[in-house]
């Protein structure tokens, strides 16, 4: 089966992913291939989104 990742501009983030102490969570199919094929998770982007958060640069609570 091929897998479409998700299009920022004709999905809803909302509809395909949460955001959980920095790290992304997919709820869909779309959302898993997306983030695998950007390596949204990786630990170095973890900590990175973790910083931002902390510096009040990143709000969470807009990606909920």
């Amino acid at each position: 089966m091929i897998i479409i990742p998700d299009h920022p501009r004709q999905d809803l983030w909302c509809e395909h992913f949460q955001i959980k102490d920095a790290e992304f969570i997919a709820l869909t199919a779309k959302a898993r291939v997306t983030i695998q094929l950007l390596q949204l998770n990786r630990l170095n982007r973890i900590e990175e989104r973790q910083l931002l958060s902390e510096a009040g640069i990143l709000d969470f609570s807009k990606f909920q």
